[in-house]
């Protein structure tokens, strides 16, 4: 019986580290994808700003 719990407890503890890690990993691509999208206003506010000096 000590196995077994032994390789529950196991189990979940490694569980527990990997939702973990994907939440950090997801922070992680959400700055990035911030990033990327504050580039694409900025190079559509330079369009717009070059339009209307047209």
């Amino acid at each position: 019986m000590e196995g077994l719990s032994g390789g529950i407890i196991l189990g979940i503890v490694l569980i527990v580290f990997l939702e973990i890690f994907r939440v950090f990993r997801n922070m992680s691509n959400s700055s990035r994808e911030i990033d990327e999208l504050k580039k694409r206003v900025n190079n559509i506010e330079e369009l717009l700003e070059n339009q209307n000096k047209f």
